[in-house]
């Protein structure tokens, strides 16, 4: 009899934790345009409840997120920090055999890109460069074709706009036209 109710109070205790992991992430995204800052409140919240748990995409996706929030909040060097743990426990969280599969449908190219947001506003165009050239390399192998087709744009764009604010224009030029 004692089993039995450890087990329902250990499978109790287990659905409301997950059930507190997904309000807060769902408040994230609720807040995140809304009102920023409740919403890196309840990033936080969500870090600090599962902080020492085994790293999934739920996680990944989280720390994504925030640091995407910190990115229009124009706080660089904490989104950084936050693009930077996303990776770090994405790749953690990865089977390091399975190599082939390593970015498709877990959107780590759009975190690439972000990052090479980052460098691009602090005016680090060399960088900012490296990381739109990486993330459109892993575009080119995303099984999602709409996915695919967005996030080839979109690193076209970025790198375009990097050679003109480097001056060069007739390279600019020719990536738009591509």
């Amino acid at each position: 009899m004692r089993i039995i109710l450890l087990f329902v109070l250990l499978t109790n205790f287990l659905v409301v934790n997950a059930q507190q992991n997904q309000r807060l992430r769902d408040s994230i995204l609720k807040y995140q345009f809304l009102n920023p800052n409740l919403a890196i409140e309840y990033g936080m919240d969500y870090v600090e409840l599962r902080s020492g748990d085994k790293p999934d995409q739920e996680m990944v996706n989280t720390y994504s997120k925030i640091g995407e929030i910190l990115l229009y909040m124009e706080l660089y060097s904490s989104s950084l920090d936050f693009f930077n743990s996303a990776l770090r426990l994405l790749n953690s969280s990865r089977d390091k055999s399975n190599r082939e599969n390593l970015y498709s449908s877990n959107n780590p190219p759009w975190v690439i890109l972000n990052i090479g947001n980052i460098y691009f506003n602090n005016r680090n165009y060399k960088k900012a460069l490296e990381k739109f050239e990486e993330a459109k390399g892993i575009f080119k192998i995303e099984q999602d074709l709409i996915d695919k087709k967005n996030g080839l744009y979109t690193s076209n764009i970025n790198i375009g706009l990097v050679y003109g604010a480097l001056g060069e224009f007739d390279k600019q030029e020719e990536i738009y036209y591509k």
